[in-house]
């Protein structure tokens, strides 16, 4: 029974020991990745339908950034052919990215399977930039800007 004891005595020590902060001179510095280090961020200005997915009809589209959907809710953007929307009917998306770059699609909202057209923004300084997201039919022009 003594032995149990001071088994349980020094896990305990040892467990608040692993609780007590640390001083700022006893932690350790930060990791310099550099994922980490250098990075930008990302800002939709605005996106232009130029070709319908659903031709003659309206698309209904979000912005996806990473694995986050905008507009949030669960309801895309209605587009009709030549529509052109600002990023403040998608909620203003921003999102901070590394220098792999950003992975974004354009996702139309088609029951029962979504359809996704998707790319790469890179981690470089932009404005005003264009890009086109195209599956060889529906066809968007996503404007957006980049600081490093």
């Amino acid at each position: 029974m003594n032995n149990v004891r001071k088994a349980l005595t020094v896990l305990v020590a040892g467990a608040a020991l692993a609780v007590v902060p640390l001083t700022p001179s006893m932690a350790s510095a930060a990791p310099t990745d550099p994922e980490i280090a250098s990075g930008c961020d990302f800002a939709l200005v605005s996106i232009k339908a130029r070709n319908l997915r659903h031709d003659g009809a309206t698309d209904f589209v979000f912005v996806k950034l990473d694995r986050t959907f905008f507009p949030a809710g669960g309801d895309g953007i209605p587009f009709k052919l030549g529509d052109k929307r600002p990023a403040s009917d998608f909620g203003n998306p921003t999102m901070g990215f590394g220098p792999a770059g950003l992975n974004v699609a354009l996702v139309t909202d088609d029951f029962p399977i979504n359809h996704a057209i998707a790319g790469t923004i890179p981690c470089a300084a932009a404005t005003n930039e264009v890009t086109t997201f195209s599956d060889g039919d529906a066809t968007y022009d996503m404007v957006y800007d980049v600081t490093t």
